[in-house]
């Protein structure tokens, strides 16, 4: 998915960015964005699916949990 956004302002340690077509105002960590964004800047914004990653990190968690269940059986 691909939107844009613009930076609204900053509040400490946040950027409230307003969402084209929409007007939605979301308040993401500053960490997250571009060392030099400034107030006013629009930001191209695409989030994707890691499916292989999602699929590794369930594998993981199945993992753990039948090692959890092996160790406290009686």
């Amino acid at each position: 998915m691909r939107t844009m956004a613009s930076i609204d302002r900053f509040e400490k340690d946040l950027a409230v960015l307003v969402f084209f077509k929409t007007d939605d105002i979301y308040s993401i960590p500053r960490k997250f964005l571009p060392v030099n964004c400034k107030e006013g800047d629009i930001l191209n914004i695409e989030i994707n699916v890691e499916k292989n990653k999602t699929k590794d990190k369930l594998k993981d968690v199945s993992d753990l949990i039948k090692k959890l269940k092996d160790e406290n059986e009686f």
